[in-house]
């Protein structure tokens, strides 16, 4: 494609980004309003029915995760071999190794927010009521995560641009031509950070409301199914 042609699909890119960034509030309109009434009731089945979609986007990003690891496991046994026993080394499996390492801890970064697997100084949260829990998920989202990803769309947004303007690829001769690729996993864990951020915040926002999803209502949304 042409330098237009991904100018303009960066341009559309970035307009789909600002037209759909109003889903991101609706927990707070949730908080601030209410869930009563038939809005209220509207309101709560859109909120499932969005957590679901983010938290299935993340969860199979999250399982993909999984093998990227195992991937990973074999390439580096396979250069360590390849060095010190056959004296040989080749760069685009060396190379290989960092994108498998970054795949692996960037499209998984969604998935792990969800399950609470991201470093946590824990002083007072595990001692919380359910609804000062939620709480504090509802404002850490809104005042640090929100911002943050918003902080790494902005910054990386040139860069990534860049990148893929020249197909950019590895300053060695015989590494892979895939660097554009790799940056771009700079923008996408910023937005799969949103949208776990989008799940937790929408989650808190019902507990606060005494709405809360329950257990089988997840289960029924994750396996599309009903329970009688």
């Amino acid at each position: 494609m042409s330098y237009d042609a991904w100018t303009m699909v960066g341009a559309a890119l970035g307009w789909l980004g600002w037209l759909t960034s109003w889903i991101l509030l609706l927990p707070l309109v949730a908080v601030m309003f209410g869930l009563g009434g038939a809005f209220g009731n509207s309101l709560r089945s859109l909120l499932a029915r969005l957590i679901r979609v983010s938290e299935r986007i993340n969860d199979g990003l999250g399982w993909l995760a999984k093998w990227l690891a195992v991937a990973l496991v074999a390439v580096v046994a396979i250069v360590v071999v390849q060095r010190y026993v056959f004296g040989v080394s080749l760069t685009r499996m060396q190379e290989g190794a960092t994108y498998l390492h970054a795949g692996l801890f960037m499209l998984a970064a969604g998935s792990t927010l969800l399950a609470d697997g991201h470093v946590r100084v824990d002083l007072f949260y595990s001692k919380l009521s359910a609804r000062g829990k939620a709480l504090t998920d509802f404002i850490g989202v809104y005042l640090f995560l929100y911002p943050m990803c918003w902080l790494m769309l902005n910054m990386s947004r040139d860069y990534v641009a860049r990148a893929w303007r020249v197909w950019e690829g590895s300053p060695e001769t015989d590494g892979l031509p895939l660097v554009f690729a790799l940056k771009t996993l700079v923008p996408v864990t910023a937005l799969l950070l949103a949208m776990a951020g989008f799940s937790l915040s929408a989650r808190a926002a019902l507990t606060l409301r005494g709405r809360p999803i329950e257990d089988h209502e997840h289960h029924e949304a994750l396996t599309g199914t009903r329970t009688a």
